[in-house]
């Protein structure tokens, strides 16, 4: 059994969020140049979500200490002890977000959010180092 803490934490202000946003600036600059009226509300609506996104910063992650796993989404958090977690089922999906089902000891389901799980094959390998089978 390992004493190490896994941390894994994603927030919109990285470096693809600002690629979108240098993309759609660049996209509404073309339209204005060559005269695209009917670009004009996609490219907006556009610059609008990517910029909504950067200002309010949505974060998740997950702390996977040797006692217990905690799960943060937003301002929610959760605790789980891992002395109450009897297997995981970490599912990788190729066109959506992996997804971790965690069955508890006294016959519970607990779906832990996906924006705040790290890689498949990396969850596994820190359940597994903690003696949760996958």
């Amino acid at each position: 059994m390992t004493q190490d803490h896994y941390h894994y934490h994603l927030q919109a202000r990285r470096p693809g969020t600002y690629l979108a946003l240098g993309v759609g600036m660049l996209t509404a600059y073309v339209a204005y140049l060559t005269g695209a009226v009917m670009a004009a509300a996609p490219v907006g609506a556009y610059l609008l979500i990517v910029i909504y996104r950067l200002l309010k910063n949505p974060s998740a992650g997950m702390r996977l200490g040797p006692t217990r796993l905690e799960i943060y989404e937003g301002r929610r958090e959760k605790t789980v002890p891992l002395a109450r977690i009897r297997k995981a089922n970490v599912t990788r999906n190729l066109f959506s977000h992996d997804e971790c089902v965690l069955e508890m000891s006294d016959g519970a389901r607990e779906t832990l959010p996906p924006e705040a799980l790290p890689p498949a094959r990396r969850l596994k390998r820190e359940f597994a180092q903690r003696g949760i089978s996958c």
